[in-house]
């Protein structure tokens, strides 16, 4: 007890008694932190671009899809799919601009883009600031809206899977949403969550959602399903949470190759409680 030895650089010679205290070594690395995509944050508090961190984006050009989740020109909101579109996008990857064949468009002042997305496969985000361009609904109307930071205009954006898949069920969760709000701004923005299930068939899919939509006075619930043979798709959802009773409409299409990506927007009508709600949202498959 108390004595140090040192081993010798050759290997067959015995340890040798030394006056040296041997030490402890090195001190221990600290451990390293580890971030989750929710704290992963740019300057101004918004996540960043990707919550894949995708090695490229979605760039401008043509042949999109792109579902439009909007409000109030016409009185009324409205989810719009946009087919064989030319979309913009700005450095960061949010899109800022989309025009359709029949000439149906919105533009972005690019003040403030939010809830925003962009995997290289689909993108989305929520526009505040002032929109304008033009819808066709009961005709070719103008727009021109200024939404503050409780309203806005939501969308996803990709482009569409040529042939879907003919066999096999697949199970897309999510990826990213935009924080649904109410037409007319009278809260903050909620949260959404949701799911996808298909069964892709020789010539259809079907398609079964389940969506959570969390406001803050109220919580609603949209399960429906529907059957495609491309990569748009409609549902009339049965809604629950709701005052009396209330409409949905979603609206969406697949993206990628392979129909790896969905996207969707969405309303609810709570006609009792005179509340619309928006949102859009984008699903990964599994």
């Amino acid at each position: 007890a108390g004595i140090s030895g040192v081993a010798p650089t050759d290997p067959n010679q015995p340890p040798q008694e030394t006056t040296e205290v041997p030490t402890s070594g090195p001190a221990p690395l600290p451990p390293q932190q580890e971030f989750a995509q929710g704290e992963e944050r740019e300057s101004d508090g918004e996540n960043v671009i990707s919550s894949a961190s995708p090695t490229a984006l979605l760039t401008t050009g043509s042949g999109y899809t792109g579902t439009i989740a909007y409000c109030c020109t016409f009185t009324v909101p409205w989810v719009v799919t946009m087919s064989s579109a030319t979309a913009t996008f700005d450095g960061l990857g949010r899109m800022t601009e989309i025009v359709d064949l029949l000439d149906q468009k919105f533009i972005s002042d690019g003040t403030s883009i939010v809830d925003y997305g962009n995997d290289g496969l689909i993108a989305w985000g929520r526009w505040t600031g002032n929109v304008t361009g033009q819808a066709e609904i009961d005709g070719m109307n103008a727009i021109n809206e200024t939404y503050d930071g409780n309203k806005g205009l939501h969308f996803v954006v990709g482009m569409p899977t040529p042939s879907l898949p003919t066999s096999g069920v697949a199970t897309y969760s999510l990826l990213g949403a935009t924080r649904p709000t109410y037409a007319d701004g009278s809260q903050a923005p909620g949260s959404f969550n949701g799911s996808l299930s298909v069964d892709f068939g020789t010539s259809v899919a079907t398609i079964n959602a389940n969506f959570t939509v969390t406001m803050p006075d109220r919580t609603y619930g949209m399960t429906g399903s529907t059957s495609t043979s491309s990569a748009a798709f409609s549902i009339s959802p049965s809604v629950t949470g709701c005052a009396s009773s209330c409409s949905a409409s979603i609206e969406g299409f697949f993206a990628g190759a392979t129909a790896e990506r969905a996207g969707v927007g969405y309303h609810i009508d709570d006609f009792a409680a005179n509340k619309d709600v928006l949102g859009a949202a984008a699903f990964t498959k599994q």
